[in-house]
């Protein structure tokens, strides 16, 4: 981020600057939309997947497994749908 400022790099390309900004908002938008499914989603995700997993057995390993997939399959699509 330093390099926006620097005059040297600037003369040499003048467009360096926009990118610079570009690149930081790509990043930052990712880190918004991962810290909005981990505030919002995540939990409830889990509370639901937990419920089901319980409903389908009674064995403890097998509803971890059954409410982790769930909780990735929802993971997986919220990713695709914002990206």
């Amino acid at each position: 981020m330093q390099a926006r400022y620097d005059t040297d790099i600037i003369m040499r390309d003048p467009g360096f600057n926009q990118m610079a900004v570009n690149i930081f908002l790509s990043f930052a938008g990712g880190l918004v939309a991962d810290g909005f499914y981990a505030a919002y989603f995540s939990r409830a995700i889990g509370g639901l997947a937990g419920g089901a997993a319980r409903g389908v057995t009674s064995n403890v390993v097998k509803q971890f497994a059954i409410r982790k997939g769930m909780e990735s399959v929802v993971r997986q699509a919220y990713r695709s749908a914002t990206r």
